[in-house]
This record gives structure tokens, C-alpha cells and sequence, in this order.
């Protein structure tokens, strides 16, 4: 393994490798993970003692790195509608010695949410999307992509963004994330937000990454990683602050 071009925490593999052959992972001690995508969790600024929520966490890669940010010290919950997903998420956890207060089946609009309102320091929205950002991985994905699709993601995500910004408690952090490279479900959702939400701010997330000692590229106030530049997987990523 050889450290990665981005992320602090990122060693790379450089050859085809059988995960479960190898002990330290079968122990816990690493998770698979694009190094693009760990720069998300690290936008979010997380430190031990903290309430954060993964809005939606999925199989759990970025929830396990939330939860070695904050150094299992805090409040981490997990929230994704997927029923398989979130039994992968446990399995997973317990295999890596991750505290996950909270594992929550549920979608965004779903009344057992109400609970987290105004409590959380940081929220992580890596949202659903055309996922166009991981076609070379997913090569098929293209000739599945439309402006209708693109349309109706960009309405879903506006959605759980609305739904995910009431956990945020003032002086809190919100991240909006996605693996697509579409402005109508980056750019243009962020915007829309922002014009119904003036208690939130758009931050810098080249300034946030520089503080983990990450220097992009690209130098704007929201965050692109194009994969012929940064040899990772397509991302988008906005850091809005709470007043």
C-alpha cells in the first residue's frame, strides 16, 4: 500500500487484492472506501464529543469514517430508508469496533426523525443521484442517464436536503453531497436551498479541506472532484453553516 493523493487517512492499493485474505481487514482495521469520498466526512469537521448525523448512510462508509473522526467519543446517528443497507451497516460496524448510537430505517419525511430537530453539531447529506460521477466503475450508468431522471433526482434531493437542514442546531455544519457532476442536482439544489434558508451560509470547503492539510485544484467555494484530475471517483460537495 502506498499513501493516498488527497486524504491523510487514504492508503491505496496499486494491485488487484482478495479483502478477506487479508487479516486486517477481516480484524477491522481498514475500510474500503474511494479517497473521494472520505473528503466529504472530513468537510463535515467532525471532533470527539460531537452530535452528528449521516442523513443518508447507505451502506456505511462514510458513517464508519464519522465514527473514527470523532474516535467513538459523541453521538453518531445513522439514518438511511434501505432496509439491506443498514443490516450491512451494522455488520460492518461491529466488525470495525464503531459506536453508532443510532441506526434509524427511515426515509427523509418520516416522523421518527422529529427527534433529531435542532440537535445535531454536523449533518452529512451524500445524497441519492444519476450517480455519474462513478462511470468508471459503472460504465453502464451513462446510457441510463436523462434530463428527466437528472430532474427528478434534483426534486428528491431538494426533498431530504429541506428535510436533513432541521437537524442542524445553530452554529452547526451541513454538508450536501453527491457522486454525480450535474449542476441541476449540485449547483442548482444548493441555490434553491439557500434562497428559502437565509439562517444558512455557504463556507468554504477548499478552506475547510485545508485544514486536514488538503489542498484541491480547485480553489471554489464548493467542492468538484473530476476524476481525470484527481484520479478518484466524481464528487460534488457543498459546506453550508447554520447562524
Amino acid at each position: 500500500m502506498l499513501p493516498g493523493k488527497l486524504s491523510p487517512f487514504a492508503l491505496a492499493f496499486h494491485r488487484r487484492v482478495v479483502l478477506d485474505d487479508i487479516p486486517a481487514y477481516r480484524d477491522g482495521w481498514f475500510e474500503m472506501q474511494d479517497e473521494g469520498s472520505q473528503l466529504l466526512s472530513l468537510l463535515l469537521q467532525p471532533e470527539p464529543g460531537m452530535t452528528v448525523v449521516d442523513a443518508c448512510a447507505g451502506g456505511g462508509g462514510k458513517t464508519l469514517h464519522l465514527a473514527a473522526l470523532l474516535g467513538n467519543r459523541g453521538v453518531l446517528v445513522a439514518v438511511d430508508a434501505d432496509r439491506r443497507k443498514m443490516q450491512n451497516l451494522r455488520e460492518r460496524a461491529r466488525r470495525a469496533g464503531a459506536t453508532i448510537s443510532q441506526s434509524i430505517e427511515a426515509r427523509h419525511d418520516d416522523a421518527a426523525l422529529k427527534g433529531l430537530r435542532c440537535k445535531a453539531d454536523g449533518v452529512l447529506v451524500d445524497a441519492p443521484c444519476t450517480g455519474l460521477g462513478t462511470t468508471r466503475r459503472n460504465p453502464w450508468l451513462k446510457s441510463q442517464w436523462t434530463t428527466e431522471r437528472s430532474r427528478q433526482m434534483a426534486a428528491l434531493q431538494h426533498a431530504i436536503l429541506e428535510a436533513s437542514a432541521c437537524m442542524v442546531k445553530s452554529g452547526g455544519r451541513l454538508v450536501y453531497s453527491t457522486c454525480t457532476l450535474v449542476r441541476a442536482e449540485n449547483e442548482e439544489v444548493v441555490q434553491r436551498f439557500l434562497q428559502g434558508h437565509p439562517e444558512f451560509s455557504l463556507a468554504s470547503a477548499s478552506e475547510a479541506l485545508q485544514a486536514w492539510g488538503i489542498r484541491t485544484r480547485e480553489q471554489a467555494p464548493m467542492l468538484s472532484l473530476w476524476p481525470h484530475e484527481t484520479d478518484t471517483d466524481g464528487f460534488f460537495a457543498a459546506l453550508l453553516r447554520r447562524e
